[in-house]
């Protein structure tokens, strides 16, 4: 994507990190400050400048949003890694930063659903309802979160299942399942 990398230093570029030159493609990288930066905010910082290029924009915030959906999933916690890589590069009270951390509840809420597993449904677990999703990240959600971590006899994290608004245990869907299907056949 780019033509080539070239290095400037902090008098040339000031405490911006990186830029791109939109004619040559160059991708310049403020060698005074970029080498410093965390891995994943580098990587942030190089999909950003591909943003611009992409959609040939000046616009800070579209390239934002285009480094954040090129690393989605990239690795664990991107949502939130690319939320601290602005953070790591700009002032706190930076628009961009809330703008982006929106972007990123609006990915994470698209894309949010339960972790079903077949091998704790077929075992069955009975426990507690707990009202705890899955975010996109892989973190369980909710109010419940912290004692979703293990069962009443501490033996490691149950699976739930979202039905109409319930968390329920995979052995109490079954029995819920059995109980339809049981329902239907009566009426037959």
């Amino acid at each position: 994507m780019f033509n080539k990398v070239r290095y400037e230093s902090f008098a040339e570029m000031g405490n911006n990190p990186a830029s791109v030159e939109m004619d040559s493609r160059d991708l310049i990288l403020n060698k005074d400050r970029f080498p410093s930066l965390p891995n994943f905010t580098k990587k942030f910082i190089v999909e950003h400048e591909k943003g611009h290029l992409k959609y040939d924009t000046d616009s800070e915030q579209l390239a934002d949003e285009y480094a954040l959906q090129s690393l989605y999933k990239s690795e664990k916690k991107s949502l939130k890694k690319s939320i601290k890589a602005l953070v790591d590069i700009l002032p706190e009270d930076d628009q961009r930063i809330e703008t982006l951390y929106n972007k990123a509840l609006e990915i994470d809420k698209g894309n949010s659903m339960n972790r079903f597993n077949m091998n704790s449904f077929l075992a069955g677990n009975s426990g507690h309802l707990r009202t705890v999703r899955y975010n996109a990240d892989g973190d369980a959600d909710g109010a419940d979160a912290d004692a979703f971590s293990a069962d009443r006899r501490g033996r490691g994290r149950k699976r739930y299942i979202t039905i109409c608004g319930y968390a329920m245990t995979p052995a109490e869907v079954a029995i819920l399942i059995l109980c339809g299907l049981a329902f239907f056949k009566i009426l037959k």
